[in-house]
Order: C-alpha cells, then sequence, then structure tokens
C-alpha cells in the first residue's frame, strides 16, 4: 500500500517518464526525417554484406552436409 507522499512521488515520476519518452520520440523521428532527406537510398535496400563461409568451418563434416 502506497502512502500519500508515495503516490505523489510516483505521479510526479509517471508524469516526468511521459514527458521525457515523447521528447526522445519527437526527436528520433527529427532524426530520421534528417536522415532521409540526407541519404534517399531506402535503408530498407540497403542490407548487411554477407560473409562468405569460411573455409574452415567448410572442411568440418558436418557444417558441409548442411
Amino acid at each position: 500500500m502506497h502512502w500519500p507522499r508515495q503516490k505523489k512521488k510516483k505521479a510526479e515520476a509517471v508524469a516526468k517518464h511521459a514527458e521525457l519518452t515523447a521528447d526522445h520520440e519527437t526527436a528520433t523521428a527529427d532524426l530520421a526525417k534528417v536522415r532521409a532527406e540526407k541519404n534517399p537510398i531506402d535503408s530498407s535496400l540497403r542490407r548487411k554484406k554477407k560473409r562468405p563461409i569460411s573455409q574452415k568451418l567448410l572442411k568440418k563434416p558436418d557444417y558441409a552436409s548442411k
């Protein structure tokens, strides 16, 4: 059971957290917009370079059979 003072502190903390979260979301959105303007290539099209399977792994019999 929370006492009145704790309830008040909790309410303040919740309000502050909500405010910070909103600020962060707007900042993230702004950053995404800026990045999109700077870099027209859609990020979904860019993929991580796939590394070739190392020769050491290929030599292991159980790996090559898969």
